[in-house]
């Protein structure tokens, strides 16, 4: 992952300038994007009963259960069981 430095400077910008324009432009800071990004893509792979939610965890760049499970409910208002039981009817 590209540190906000990186990014800046990629593109001829102060670190103030580049955090100040991207916050304006997404309406959050760039590391909330990337926690409802990582979020969104969770949602989808969560879909599938059959995905592990640990392996989901890791696949969108988590690297522990704990923090998936914080960062879930932070955006999502619920576990990622719950959402899994809640979007994933069981097939009669």
């Amino acid at each position: 992952e590209e540190s906000l430095e990186e990014a800046a400077a990629r593109l001829g910008m102060s670190l103030r300038s580049f955090t100040s324009h991207f916050k304006a432009l997404a309406g959050c800071s760039r590391h909330q994007k990337l926690a409802r990004l990582r979020i969104e893509h969770a949602r989808k792979l969560l879909q599938d009963p059959r995905r592990a939610v640990t392996g989901i965890a890791f696949e969108c760049g988590y690297g522990d259960l704990s923090s998936f499970y914080r960062a879930f409910k932070r955006i999502e208002g619920s576990s990622p069981s719950d959402y899994r039981a809640r979007s994933c009817p069981n097939p009669s």
